[in-house]
């Protein structure tokens, strides 16, 4: 029994979709500084290109794709990504100097525990356990997890709610 199998890996029969999302410029903006530029020590700084990001979300067919372990077969797997568009630089008289239009991901949501356990132990992404429920051309995503102090107790919160903006003609 293996709860994970080495990558590079191959992703097949992907079906995803990709919204482009108004966030909130001040919070994506912290999340850049406490994630990417403070832990550089000023070796680069980051800053959001601006208050978009993009969410990325579907379905995936995953296998290794290094031998012997090609053969072993696949894992479905369902994904919810946000990437948060960047600028990298650094400060020059006061001023930020953009050197390189960069992306980050702090988000991943997958529906399976080899998913989880690979992206996020042997990887380092910053994956975490969702559940993926579809209603339609709706699709609901829960998260598992939560705020910890020593009152609470994790469980699953609705993260993500995408429905249909209506007739089609006007969408």
């Amino acid at each position: 029994f293996r709860s994970m199998y080495p990558g590079p890996f191959k992703c097949r029969q992907g079906d995803m979709q990709m919204l482009v999302l108004q966030g909130d410029g001040e919070r994506i903006g912290k999340l850049v500084e406490r994630t990417l530029t403070t832990p550089s020590k000023g070796a680069i700084e980051y800053r959001p290109l601006g208050s978009r990001v993009i969410l990325l979300y579907g379905y995936n067919l995953v296998s290794s794709a290094t031998p012997p372990w090609d053969r072993y077969g696949a894992v479905e797997e369902m994904l919810a990504s946000f990437w948060v568009p960047l600028w990298a630089g650094a400060g020059r008289n006061g001023d930020f100097e953009a050197k390189r239009l960069c992306m980050t991901v702090p988000f991943i949501l997958v529906d399976n525990p080899m998913s989880l356990v690979t992206g996020r132990e042997v990887y380092g992404f910053a994956k975490a356990l969702g559940r993926f429920t579809k209603s339609g051309e709706g699709l609901r995503i829960d998260g598992y997890g939560g705020n910890f102090d020593s009152t609470t107790v994790a469980k699953w919160h609705r993260l993500i709610e995408i429905t249909p903006a209506g007739d089609r003609a006007e969408a």
